[in-house]
């Protein structure tokens, strides 16, 4: 990764093997997850959209999916698990969703083909580049000569010129050397996107019958190193082997169940002040 010209490398820090990362293309890489859990013998269904909980005596025992063709179909099990992603499904219909005010942030992003990219270790190197006040340029090499950069800002810094999005974009763009430097003759593949990042994480993680998992817990929308998606992946590990069934928590037990769900707040707001600290040593 670098970061204001400055590189930094994890693997000369953490000896461990979270040292190395990977740039995916996200649909290949859900494709992949897919058929690797057919493999190990889960059952997938597609084209099926979960549209509401099935609960029972304060448990949940159960969702209500509906297919392509409208038809709603009812599947009942001892233990749901939630891995909506920023979708929060559960988190929704529940009302556990808590949103942080001043954590949102507007995204607009590209994929460019023929941008230059550094040589040797640098080549694939995650860049962050700041822009004034706390907003930032990203520029991620991904394959097939294909680079991912974006800006990220406040909504008034984002809009204060423009609704345009290749203009908003193009004049962020224009105001940092390296950025402008590397993305010279480079083509723009596809189209010009946005969205906005909400923070937010849930009240609760749990309840007889159900586990909310990874981003559905909580998710921190400001687009930088992507450490939700972290607290995802670990979350999701925690809840392939343990949760709590329809009847409680069973081998679990009760303190485990008070970590799960009172342990949340903790951890997301060591994250965000981990989050602050790294900001602050980086000027952003």
């Amino acid at each position: 990764m670098v970061v204001s010209r400055k590189p930094f490398y994890f693997d000369t820090h953490i000896d461990h093997e979270c040292a190395q990362t990977w740039q995916v293309t996200r649909g290949l890489f859900d494709a992949m997850l897919v058929d690797q859990c057919r493999k190990v013998g889960v059952t997938v269904v597609e084209g099926m959209q979960a549209v509401e909980l099935i609960e029972q005596n304060d448990a949940v025992v159960g969702v209500v999916a509906r297919g392509l063709d409208r038809t709603e179909h009812r599947y009942r099990a001892k233990m749901t698990m939630d891995a909506s992603g920023g979708h929060g499904f559960a988190m929704g219909q529940l009302g556990w969703r808590i949103y942080d005010p001043g954590l949102e942030k507007v995204a607009i992003w590209g994929y460019f083909k023929g941008a230059k990219r550094d040589e040797g270790k640098d080549e694939g190197a995650t860049t962050i580049t700041y822009l004034e006040g706390k907003n930032w340029l990203w520029y991620i090499p991904l394959q097939d000569d294909i680079v991912s950069v974006g800006v990220v800002g406040d909504d008034d810094y984002i809009y204060r010129e423009s609704r345009d999005l290749q203009t908003i974009f193009e004049t962020a763009c224009e105001k940092n050397t390296w950025i402008r430097e590397h993305m010279a003759g480079s083509q723009i593949a596809g189209k010009y996107r946005s969205c906005v990042h909400r923070s937010y994480r849930s009240r609760h993680c749990a309840k007889n019958g159900l586990v909310l998992l990874g981003r559905c817990v909580f998710i921190f929308g400001s687009g930088l190193f992507d450490r939700d998606v972290y607290c995802a992946a670990h979350g999701g590990f925690g809840g392939g082997g343990r949760g709590p069934g329809a009847e409680g928590w069973g081998c679990l037990g009760q303190p485990v169940y008070r970590v799960w769900r009172e342990g949340v707040p903790r951890d997301r707001d060591a994250a965000e002040t981990g989050l602050r600290l790294l900001r602050g040593s980086l000027q952003l």
